[in-house]
């Protein structure tokens, strides 16, 4: 047998593992070499068709793999939308203010990723970025709200913010921060645009909301000047000659009203067609309603909203109901077209076909509207009015009736003084270019007047010493018109603006002056005091006990006589033991008549022996609070230039707070805090009977009813007065009012009021000075026609704000101002003349 590797042997085959290698590395190359010569060998070219179409293809895919690129980038975790001040449209163009009032702001907030917890604030400054300081004070209020997102769901927040009165432009600052982290975003500035003291909101709520475009082109909106003024409106971002900045809002979507009363001072009137009031939430409604009774205007166009409102928040205040359709013709709308047809050459409203419109029927509390009963019906409520009509009153017809539609508007419909025109010659175009300025208005008084755009008043901010506080007059300077200028009155911010200089709020600071701090003792009284201890605690303890027999006794005495000297002294620096702060109020509590709801106005000072920061907490969310100006505008600014003011938080949820007003070390500082209060019945006054009942759990005193009559179309100068004294809870009395003359510089029932100082639980020193505040409420100038009022005082504090720290001694009153009954509104006038007389030929 050969061994397999002797020499002898066979020889041996390739393997067959090695021939399958080469012929795979063969394979391999041959298709490779294939692949790349395939297309070099086609005989067939590709067509510019086809090739154009092989682009496009290649294109479209590029842009969707970029779209889909874009898709995939991270969106960031919250997504902010600015703040929009209110009312107003959802831009950021027309950020309106207006200084010296609350103002609601909205602000959209979506999180992408994840729920989100954090805290946005909103605060204006100035183009500096620094904050501006409450007028006359050390403080700058900044507005905070806490903030729960949803992920994935967009939440629409409001803050409500106060606009300080200062000069130069406005911006508004707003950061938002998580809790726990830092800032999500930068802070955003914004800049504010300035309304004039005398502008003033109209509201349009509707269905089509831009029907009522047509308002921006009226005069009584517009009013302008004439022709020599006109040099003064390019001062101003807004023009001067705007009355009203008309804001339409769809009830498509989310009402954005706010539903603070105290936010609603810039609004006049609200303008309501066609809505669902069911659109707006409870506060909202509560809020027009209060707005309501101190001084708004609710204009409501028919006719379908009649049959909206029936049963609704409003229908206990209309002044009729709709007994169902009908159509107007000509003949329908005669007695209007006769009443407020005001043009030279008159030619009557005649439509062009039927006008759909319902049949009215008045309500017992209406006002006749003579001549135009069947087509408008007004109601007084409290201090403001309703008016419903029973047609469209954007109806093409009568928006084009040159002869009257501007006086109808103005004077019916507005309630406004009746105007003349002239013509312009210097006749142009408005900003926008549309509206030719041709015309002038000429009216009696001044050429802009605050009081008559708007009728919403509060006691507590509209008591001036001037009774004519709103007009704001253009003055010249000789023949100099370069020189015009705007020259204020009394009320820098216009009617229902936060004001810690009228009267009211000046006779509460010298009251607070009086009462709150500490008395320093001058060196006589520490001298007499030290005089006085040491003759008893030497000489006459020994002399005392010497003639008792027991001078022994006269070393025990000491520590006894030391203690009541001490006791003495501290009394008479009306400084308790161990008392570290002192807490005083002056409270004006103001009401309208069948109204449950009042508006509390406090006045709060704080005195601390050492440095404190109070905390202020409210149970009412529409309460507003801000510092209150220790001196009056002629004082020395408590701020230096340049010096930066401290920051307060003004915060509103569930409760409104004010927080961080710091007070330093045997100093006083003051807080000014108005809100609304659930009062139930308070007082309700018969007027047949002439009888006061007192419905409330609250016992009144000094309390005196007033009465400015009204006889046919004649006022009566003497005053009507009945004084009723104390007025306990649940009871009544009769008031017999009698012509009264209140003696030179006395207020009305002065002498009745010091007579009766000592009746009531308070002690002639813890009693606080109310009588200016008396004064104010009771002047006859104050009053209008047909007006009855009370005015009293409550012994006490309201409840509804809880003070951190709390005071270990505490002191308060309030004054009560009721309205019990307003006279029916004047008889409203047309024009003197129609601007179409006036109208130059085109």
């Amino acid at each position: 047998m050969k061994h397999p590797h002797r020499d002898d042997a066979a020889p041996c085959r390739p393997g067959w593992n090695t021939a399958w290698r080469r012929l795979c590395w063969l394979l391999v190359v041959g298709v490779a070499f294939g692949a790349v010569a395939t297309p070099g060998c086609s005989c067939r070219q590709e067509t510019p068709a086809e090739r154009a179409a092989r682009e496009k293809r290649e294109e479209e895919e590029a842009e969707k793999r970029r779209q889909e690129a874009e898709a995939k980038k991270k969106k960031p975790p919250l997504e902010i939308q600015p703040p929009i001040p209110q009312p107003g449209p959802d831009d950021i163009v027309s950020l309106f203010v207006k200084p010296g009032h609350w103002m609601v702001a909205k602000q959209a907030m979506t999180p992408n990723y994840e729920n989100w917890v954090g805290e946005a604030t909103l605060q204006v400054v100035d183009t500096n970025n620094q904050p501006i300081a409450v007028e006359r004070t050390e403080f700058a209020v900044r507005s905070s709200r806490d903030v729960a997102l949803v992920k994935g769901q967009e939440k629409v927040i409001e803050s409500v913010f106060y606009v300080p009165q200062a000069e130069g432009k406005l911006n508004s600052r707003s950061t938002v921060r998580e809790r726990g982290a830092a800032l999500v975003q930068p802070p955003e500035n914004l800049s504010l645009r300035r309304m004039q003291p005398h502008q003033q909101h109209f509201v349009v709520l509707g269905k089509e909301p831009q029907r009522y475009r047509f308002l921006t082109s009226l005069r009584c909106v517009d009013a302008l000047m004439p022709p020599e003024f006109e040099l003064t409106a390019k001062n101003f971002a807004m023009p001067f000659t705007r009355q009203y900045r008309v804001v339409t809002l769809s009830a498509a979507e989310r009402v954005l009203l706010p539903d603070n009363p105290l936010c609603w001072t810039s609004v006049a009137y609200l303008l309501w067609d066609e809505v669902d009031p069911d659109s707006l939430s409870q506060p909202q409604q509560q809020a027009i309603i209060d707005w309501l009774h101190w001084g708004g205007q609710l204009l409501i166009s028919g006719p379908d909203s009649m049959d909206l409102l029936r049963d609704s928040f409003l229908d206990p205040y209309l002044p009729a109901e709709s007994l169902g359709a009908r159509s107007l013709t000509a003949a329908d709308l005669k007695p209007l077209s006769d009443a407020w047809s005001t043009s030279r050459k008159p030619l009557p409203l005649r439509p062009a076909g039927e006008w759909t419109g319902i049949r009215l029927k008045l309500r017992p509390d209406a006002e006749p509207l003579a001549g135009v009963e069947r087509l408008m019906a007004e109601r007084r409520v409290g201090q403001g009015r309703v008016i419903v009509s029973a047609m469209q009153l954007a109806e093409r017809d009568l928006i084009n009736w040159e002869h009257g539609f501007e006086s109808l508007f103005n004077g019916l419909v507005l309630r406004r003084p009746p105007r003349s025109f002239g013509e312009n010659p210097n006749a142009g175009y408005d900003r926008s270019g549309e509206t030719r300025r041709d015309v002038f208005v000429r009216r009696p008084g001044a050429v802009d007047d605050a009081g008559w755009n708007s009728r919403l008043r509060f006691f507590s901010r509209d008591t001036y010493a001037s009774t004519t506080p709103y007009a704001f007059r253009l003055m010249k300077a000789a023949d100099d018109f370069d020189s015009a200028s705007i020259v204020a009155a009394e009320a820098s911010a216009g009617p229902a603006a936060w004001s810690d200089f009228n009267a009211v709020a000046g006779s509460a600071r010298d009251t607070l002056r009086q009462a709150a701090g500490v008395n320093v003792p001058d060196s006589g009284f520490v001298m007499m005091c030290l005089g006085t201890y040491l003759a008893v605690l030497v000489p006459f303890n020994w002399f005392f006990f010497k003639a008792l027999g027991r001078v022994e006794l006269a070393w025990a005495a000491a520590p006894l006589i030391a203690l009541a000297g001490t006791w003495v002294v501290v009394r008479q620096a009306q400084l308790d033991i161990g008392f570290v702060r002192a807490q005083t109020e002056v409270a004006i509590l103001e009401t309208q008549p069948e109204h449950s709801r009042g508006h509390l106005t406090r006045y709060l000072s704080f005195y601390t022996s050492l440095s404190t920061t109070y905390d202020l907490e409210f149970d009412d969310p529409t309460a507003v609070a801000a510092p209150f100006a220790r001196g009056g505008r002629g004082d020395e600014p408590p701020l230096r230039r340049g010096q930066m003011p401290k920051l307060v938080g003004y915060q509103r949820l569930e409760k409104a707070r004010l927080l961080g007003l710091s007070v330093s070390s045997n100093a006083t500082d003051h807080a000014h805090v108005e809100q609304m209060v659930d009062l139930g019945k308070m007082l309700r006054w018969d007027p047949d009977r002439r009888r006061l009942t007192n419905e409330s759990d609250l016992a009144i005193e000094s309390l005196a009813v007033v009465s400015r009559p009204k006889k046919g179309d004649s006022y009566e100068t003497p005053l009507l007065g009945g004084w009723v004294g104390r007025l306990d809870p649940r009871s009544s009395a009769t008031v017999a009012l009698s012509p009264i003359t209140p003696a030179e510089g006395a207020a009305v029932f002065a002498e009745q009021r010091l007579a009766s100082a000592g009746d009531g639980d308070a002690s002639e020193d813890e009693r606080l000075s109310f009588e200016p505040l008396f004064a104010l409420a009771l002047d006859p100038k104050r009053l209008e026609p047909g007006e009855v009022r009370a005015v009293g005082r409550l012994r006490k504090v309201l409840p509804g704000v809880t003070v951190t720290p709390a005071a270990s001694q505490l002191r308060g009153d309030t004054l009560l101002v009721a309205h019990l009954q307003y006279g029916p509104l004047p008889a409203p006038k047309r024009d003197a003349n129609a601007p179409i007389d006036v109208m130059p030929s085109r």
